[in-house]
């Protein structure tokens, strides 16, 4: 395959998973993240979509599935996050965060 599709459904899920990170609502209703000063921005949700479309090719496939968003949706995003000293003294991590955030965020049918 000469390139990997990215439906547009896939894409805004992507688009929210990386927007909940700073606490903004996308097409649902996400509840606020304890402790992120700075969450993802769009350039993270690019970069989201890149690997995710990287990943399926590597896999052989033809089109970008919601698992490849959300195998990928914590190393892209985590290391993008800034928490709150009280947060991370809370035991709060950016890893859980995004974890959090994948629950939330309803995926496309």
């Amino acid at each position: 395959s000469d390139s990997v599709q990215f439906p547009i459904t896939y894409s805004r899920f992507g688009q929210a998973v990386t927007s909940a990170t700073a606490g903004l609502r996308l097409r649902g209703a996400i509840t606020p993240q304890f402790g992120v000063v700075l969450g993802a921005g769009p350039r993270a949700s690019l970069a989201l979509a890149r690997v995710a479309q990287a990943l399926a090719l590597i896999e052989g496939g033809d089109f970008v599935t919601p698992d490849h968003v959300r195998a990928l949706a914590q190393p892209v995003l985590a290391h993008r996050l800034a928490l709150d000293p009280q947060a991370r003294f809370s035991g709060a991590s950016a890893e859980g965060i995004i974890a959090d955030i994948l629950r939330q965020v309803p995926v496309p049918a």
